[in-house]
């Protein structure tokens, strides 16, 4: 079948029940290639050797599927979102807001200049459903839609068609009962919360309907493995995997460049499940430090070494976490040093200073001797300007990574006592006028070094995260 220069869609599929769909061509409609949905009643479906090409929206959307699997094979899907005609060119390529999709052995075109290519080449998406009024009026893809109570507002990303019964075909008792069920609309670029018995209303549609339900659906379990994506034209970072927010326990495999060397990048913000891809593997003398992995990456240690182990001593600060009037001193000349209540990390009160070029607090480390090693660590926030905790190690001043921003943010040093006059620890300010607050402070010693008898062969990261949790792969025997 071929639908060709459709107002909507060129293949609309709801309800199905183990439908197979192949050797079909959608070309240049003006809504989406392919969509694929449910009502009430969903057995699967395939899409095999197909094609969705020059359509306005999405070449293939799979929304709300009722968790029975959709499998996309051998599809090809080229230069949708155009031409600029057609469309305001906001859409992604592919877009899969539903459990249970396999998209695998297709290729995916992103060509276009840069105002017609779509968001993303492969979207896994979450969007939000609402169950409204059945005998409402039409709202259109693409309009933005607003609560009356709660003000929320979201961009329709599909509305349920209406069954096509007409005054010559009366409707089968079976479909009656279904016809006064709530119909679908899904969202996506939500701000706030819809509320259920409110009425939401289109922009451009003039639509307005009663909100039965409220829910959240977002892509699960998804397979996307061993598909090519094209780089023709452009070279615009759409080219890769889309994760929302909440789209977790998929399978995201190898997926590859047509006109490129390496991989598919992934792009992603809760733990997606597993990612299979060139940032999977990789090689380095430690545990990621920065940027963002999934659970099962995993890094070889470039230098195979022993694991060791550092035993701390006890806690050598005072008032460390600054809920006392006692143990730090100023450092240069701060215009205001003094506990507060207006930002505290742990209990309730921090220490808050002002100043400039320098000036900070310190508080002197009496009951050391030369040789011992420390570890410091302290909490700094920084509404305006730029600090850093420092060391006077006996002889000379050490200076730990500068932080700015209003977070708390945990920063370390580590340093040795030497021969000269006493040491001490603290934090100052870097540059011009700082405002900064000082939380749970700690330095331990070093008391000994524990080397384990196993080889570490790498890490592997058990937890997703920025950079997610690492721990330690050994070798057990030889």
């Amino acid at each position: 079948c071929i639908a060709q220069g459709n107002g909507g869609d060129g293949f609309y599929i709801t309800d199905c029940n183990g439908t197979r769909i192949s050797v079909c061509r959608s070309m240049a409609n003006r809504g989406r290639g392919f969509c694929v949905t449910h009502t009430d009643l969903s057995g699967g479906c395939w899409l095999l050797d197909c094609d969705a090409e020059l359509n306005g929206r999405e070449g293939l959307v799979v929304s709300d599927m009722a968790g029975t699997p959709v499998v996309v094979e051998r599809m090809w899907i080229e230069t949708n979102n155009k031409p600029v005609s057609l469309g305001p060119n906001i859409y992604d390529a592919v877009r899969i807001a539903s459990r249970n999709v396999m998209l695998t052995k297709s290729r995916i075109s992103t060509r276009g200049k840069m105002s017609a290519r779509p968001k993303f080449a492969i979207h896994l998406a979450s969007e939000t459903r609402l169950g409204i009024e059945p005998k409402s009026m039409n709202f259109q893809v693409g309009e933005t839609v607003k609560g009356s109570r709660s003000g929320a507002t979201g961009v329709v990303s599909l509305a349920q068609a209406d069954p096509l019964f007409g005054d010559e075909f009366p409707i089968p008792p079976p479909y009656r009962p279904w016809l006064a069920l709530p119909r679908k609309l899904m969202l996506r670029e939500i701000s706030g919360s819809f509320q259920v018995g409110e009425t939401v209303s289109g922009r451009d549609s003039r639509a307005a309907s009663l909100i039965r339900s409220v829910a959240r659906v977002s892509a699960g379990n998804c397979v996307v493995a061993d598909n090519w994506v094209a780089r023709e034209d452009g070279r615009a970072p759409v080219d890769r995997v889309k994760l929302d927010p909440g789209c977790t326990a998929n399978h995201i495999g190898r997926n590859h460049y047509m006109s490129a060397n390496g991989l598919v990048g992934v792009d992603f913000t809760d733990d997606p499940g597993s990612v299979v891809s060139d940032r999977s593997v990789t090689t380095g003398s430690g545990p990621p430090t920065g940027g963002r992995w999934p659970r099962g990456a995993f890094r070889f240690n470039s230098r195979p070494s022993f694991l060791e182990t550092i035993i701390l001593g006890k806690d050598v600060i005072r008032n460390g976490d600054l809920e006392q009037d006692e143990g730090w001193k100023r450092y240069g000349t701060p215009r205001a040093h003094q506990r507060s209540r207006e930002q505290a990390h742990g209990g309730s009160h921090a220490l808050k200073v002002t100043g400039s070029g320098g000036a900070g607090v310190r508080q002197y480390l009496s009951d050391t001797s030369a040789g011992q090693r420390f570890r410091l660590n302290g909490w700094l926030f920084v509404p305006k300007g730029t600090v850093r905790l420092f060391v006077f190690d006996g002889k000379k001043l050490q200076y730990g990574t500068t932080t700015t921003g209003p977070t708390w943010t945990r920063m370390t040093m580590s340093f040795s006592v030497a021969e000269g006059s006493t040491p001490y620890i603290g934090a100052q300010t870097v540059g011009g006028e700082t405002v900064f607050f000082l939380d749970d402070v700690i330095c331990r010693p070093v008391e000994k070094v524990e080397r384990s008898p196993r080889l570490v062969l790498g890490w592997v990261c058990t937890a997703a995260g920025n950079p997610g949790t690492w721990v330690p792969v050994h070798v057990h025997r030889r």
